[in-house]
């Protein structure tokens, strides 16, 4: 094989490992087929201290055409289609989270905006926020290890005062579920973490 043989052949090789990472980051995230009795456990730890903060238990009661019920801790939680909060125990939001819309790629982007009722409180807050798809990767959680999609929220939350943030999280097609949560505000930073899964077939 002489020299400009080789380089072809170089040059066709690039060009297939090319090809197939883009098709690779390409695939996109169909909205997974939720199953009444599918079940998560997942641990909140203070970002500072790393301490538990908080232990929920989500377990999928009923799945209509026009959105998901579920048992949080005992307690009645309602999603969209897409598994974003309508209501849960702490909170309601009008019109409903956005943190996941399907089906998405990487490099997807939208946006939200919107209120929260702080339950507990009795203090409604505004919110606005943007999101990206920004890669593949793996991610390790105590429920175990995933091929996961990263994401990226940016944005503030007011109420008396605004507050900006940034949210990583990890959506894992094979959990139907985003698998961990690192969010990151002057004031407040947590990370959650999926310890458990049971997912019906």
């Amino acid at each position: 094989m002489n020299q400009t043989q080789r380089v072809g052949c170089w040059k066709k090789a690039c060009f297939a490992v090319l090809m197939f990472a883009g098709l690779a980051q390409a695939q996109t995230v169909e909205r997974p087929v939720f199953q009444v009795g599918d079940q998560w456990k997942v641990e909140t730890r203070d970002g500072w201290t790393k301490l538990p903060i908080s232990q929920t238990d989500r377990v999928i009661t009923s799945v209509t055409d026009g959105r998901i019920e579920a048992s949080e801790n005992g307690e009645q939680a309602i999603y969209t289609r897409d598994m974003n909060p309508v209501e849960t125990p702490q909170n309601r939001f009008e019109p409903p989270g956005k943190a996941l819309q399907f089906p998405f790629s990487a490099g997807s982007e939208w946006s939200y905006e919107g209120t929260t009722l702080i339950k507990a409180q009795g203090i409604t807050g505004r919110s606005q926020y943007n999101v990206k798809v920004v890669g593949q990767e793996k991610v390790t959680v105590p429920s175990g290890t995933y091929d996961a999609y990263k994401l990226v929220m940016t944005g503030f939350f007011s109420t008396r005062t605004s507050t900006n943030f940034t949210r990583n999280y990890w959506y894992a097609p094979s959990a139907r579920s985003i698998v961990k949560i690192e969010h990151i505000s002057p004031s407040n930073q947590w990370i959650s973490e999926v310890t458990e899964v049971k997912l019906k077939p």
